[in-house]
């Protein structure tokens, strides 16, 4: 919540520049990243709980559905 590292999570949904104005200012201000990013209307509460939650940082690949037509690559045995 209050670390300035937890907004790499964000990067995906907000983007990048939206994500490091967000630790600037927590930093700068001294408030969370979370009060800051929903101060903001970036997102809310919710949003910043699921995407910063540990099950949601610690999976592995991206959690964006496939493009249509996107085809899994086979493994070679």
């Amino acid at each position: 919540e209050g670390a300035t590292a937890s907004v790499t999570a964000l990067v995906e949904r907000i983007g990048y520049e939206a994500a490091q104005d967000a630790a600037l200012k927590a930093r700068e201000t001294g408030r969370s990243v979370r009060e800051t990013v929903i101060e903001l209307g970036l997102l809310d509460a919710e949003e910043f709980d699921q995407l910063t939650s540990a099950e949601a940082v610690t999976r592995l690949g991206s959690p964006r559905k496939k493009p249509p037509g996107s085809r899994a690559l086979a493994r070679a045995c």
